[in-house]
């Protein structure tokens, strides 16, 4: 596996001004989104923020960039949760802290506008639901996943699935890896953490023994 790539900040914007860009890493927002996805986000410009929207925020006095739905508005502040998290995000949001308004997803030669406010607000809750749903199905077979992926007997599929990467993303808290299997954003270990989270299925395929730390 190669070493961490350093990525410092995932925003760029269009020569006028008018729009910004960011890349996608993490599966917090999954299938809708993906690692590696391009977003062509607005500045509302005072334009209503509306639940539903998907939007690109900093969480207060810190500079990384967050990409996830808003879900409500709690006593003057926006409250957002990833459609593929299981609780809402734990930062209250103002207006100041919104960068924009996602618009448009690009995956390749693929583009596709996403919707927002009350159609953005039943995909999100459809998205959410099935997540959810995904969840418990794998609680339930949870045991039997444990004993498979201590055998190990799957892992040769690594480098036919795409090979294993770590990309290494500067927090003012510490760095973060994030683990891919060819595209695919399969796992995170956060600052302080002491074990990787990985996505399931692909325990079965990765020996977190000889995943990287940070130093």
């Amino acid at each position: 596996m190669s070493e961490p790539e350093t990525i410092r900040s995932t925003r760029f914007q269009d020569p006028e001004g008018r729009l910004l860009y960011f890349n996608i890493i993490g599966p917090s927002m999954r299938p809708l989104l993906r690692s590696g996805d391009v977003l062509e986000a607005e500045p509302y410009r005072g334009r209503r923020i509306r639940a539903g929207d998907i939007v690109v925020f900093s969480p207060p006095q810190e500079t990384r960039f967050i990409t996830h739905r808003l879900v409500s508005f709690r006593n003057g502040c926006y409250i957002a949760r990833g459609d593929n998290n299981t609780q809402s995000d734990p930062w209250p949001l103002t207006a100041d802290d919104i960068a924009g308004k996602v618009l448009r997803v690009r995956r390749g030669a693929w583009s596709r506008r996403l919707a927002s406010g009350a159609s953005g607000r039943l995909i999100g809750s459809g998205l959410r639901s099935l997540n959810s749903a995904r969840h418990q199905l794998f609680w339930l077979i949870r045991p039997l996943y444990r004993w498979v992926e201590k055998l190990g007997a799957f892992r040769w599929l690594a480098s036919p699935l795409g090979g294993l990467k770590t990309v290494r993303v500067v927090r003012p808290d510490g760095p973060e890896l994030h683990l891919l299997l060819g595209r695919r954003s399969v796992g995170k270990l956060g600052p302080g953490q002491p074990r990787w989270w990985i996505r399931p299925p692909y325990r079965l395929v990765i020996d977190e023994k000889q995943l990287p730390r940070p130093e």
